[in-house]
C-alpha cells in the first residue's frame, strides 16, 4: 500500500492580492485594475489603494492564470493595510522579471511616516527620511522567470530573501508600525505580478519553502 504524504499547512496571510482571482479587482474597459480587494476573509475588503499602470485581461495568464501586468515596466500599487501590524511580519511577493533595461523600484514598505524601498536591478535599499542606506548588489535576474521575494521583519531586523536565499539585509534596527506595502516604488515595478501576501509574523525557511513549492506547482512554474 503506498501512503502519500500530507501537504503542508501553509501558513495564513492577513493579505492576500492574487492575480489569479476575478474577484479580487474591478478593471475599466481598457483593464486597467481600478479596485483592489484583501482576498482574506469574504474577499470583498478594498484595500485603499494608489495604482498606475496595472491591468488584469485575458491576455495576461501563465498557466491558465490570470496575472497583473505592469505596463511597460512602470506599473506600481500603493496599498494601505486595513490592518497595521506593529511586530514580526512577512512582505511576500511572486512575479515575473520582464526585462533589465534600466534601474526601476522592485519593492518598498512603510513603517510609521518613513517608507523604505528596494531597487530591483543593483539592491540599493533607501529610506525616505534617511537616503541611501546602502546596497545588497545586484541579483541576478532572467528575464521570462519567476520568483519569490519575501520581506521577513524579525526583532526589528529586516532580512530579504529571493526563493528562500537571503539576498541581504537592511541595515539597523527598524521597529515601528507597518502600514503600507509598496510594489513599484516611485518608478515602476519592472515585474508582472502573481501574488502579493502579508503575513503577521516572520515566517521561517520551513514555511518559506512550502509556500515557494506550492506557489510554483499552481502557477506551472518548473
Amino acid at each position: 500500500r503506498v501512503v502519500t504524504a500530507a501537504a503542508p499547512v501553509l501558513p495564513a496571510p492577513v493579505v492576500l492580492i492574487d492575480g489569479s482571482v476575478a474577484s479580487g479587482f474591478t478593471t475599466d474597459g481598457s483593464n486597467k485594475v481600478t479596485t483592489v480587494y484583501n482576498q482574506v476573509g469574504d474577499g470583498l475588503t478594498v484595500i485603499p489603494s494608489t495604482l498606475s499602470g496595472i491591468y488584469r485581461g485575458p491576455g495576461y495568464t501563465q498557466s491558465g492564470n490570470n496575472y497583473l501586468q505592469s505596463l511597460n515596466g512602470d506599473g506600481n500599487m500603493y496599498l494601505t493595510l486595513p490592518d497595521t501590524l506593529a511586530g514580526d511580519f512577512t512582505y511576500s511577493f511572486m512575479g515575473q522579471y520582464l526585462a533589465h533595461t534600466n534601474t526601476k523600484y522592485l519593492i518598498g514598505f512603510t513603517v510609521d511616516s518613513s517608507t523604505y524601498s528596494l531597487l530591483g536591478e543593483n539592491g540599493a535599499m533607501y529610506s525616505d527620511t534617511a537616503g541611501a542606506l546602502g546596497s545588497m548588489g545586484g541579483y541576478p535576474w532572467v528575464v521570462g522567470s519567476t520568483y519569490l521575494v519575501d520581506v521577513v521583519r524579525f526583532g526589528g531586523i529586516i532580512t530579504v530573501k529571493v526563493d528562500g536565499a537571503t539576498w541581504g539585509v537592511f541595515p539597523g534596527s527598524i521597529g515601528g508600525v507597518l502600514n503600507k506595502i509598496i510594489l513599484g516604488t516611485h518608478f515602476g515595478i519592472r515585474f508582472d505580478i502573481f501574488e502579493v501576501a502579508l503575513y503577521n509574523h516572520a515566517l521561517d525557511a520551513t514555511a518559506i519553502s512550502d509556500i515557494i513549492t506550492a506557489k510554483r506547482a499552481k502557477w506551472g512554474i518548473v
